[in-house]
């Protein structure tokens, strides 16, 4: 299989573009997901951020999306949470998928929206 272009393995899974679709191969060079995302990236914690019809949403190793894409930016997890982005809102989920907003960045207080 040819890919149009490809990024190094992180947990195992490489991401991968055919056409204008993003997925992943496993490391024997099987697609472990099928490219049918506009964009990815790497997976970190199990989960990896995707984006499909223009928002953001997380999918688990075996494609599965386990938020559904409706974030404008969302970044990978690190020590259990992501930072996401809806239009001028900012915040982290975390394994339970909740939404925090943030009130004041620079003193760190959340509250739950």
């Amino acid at each position: 299989m040819i890919f149009d272009d490809a990024a190094s393995f992180q947990e195992g899974l490489a991401m991968v573009q055919i056409g204008s679709k993003w997925g992943y191969i496993d490391r024997t060079g099987k697609v472990a997901i099928e490219p049918k995302f506009d964009e990815v990236w790497f997976f970190c914690e199990g989960l990896a951020p995707v984006q499909a019809s223009g928002k953001w949403g997380y999918i688990d190793r075996t494609g599965k999306i386990v938020v559904e894409p409706r974030f404008d930016d969302a970044y990978n997890v690190e020590d259990g949470l992501a930072a996401v982005c809806i239009e001028d809102r900012s915040g982290y989920i975390n394994e339970q998928i909740l939404y925090f907003q943030c009130l004041n960045r620079l003193s760190g207080q959340l509250r739950i929206t």
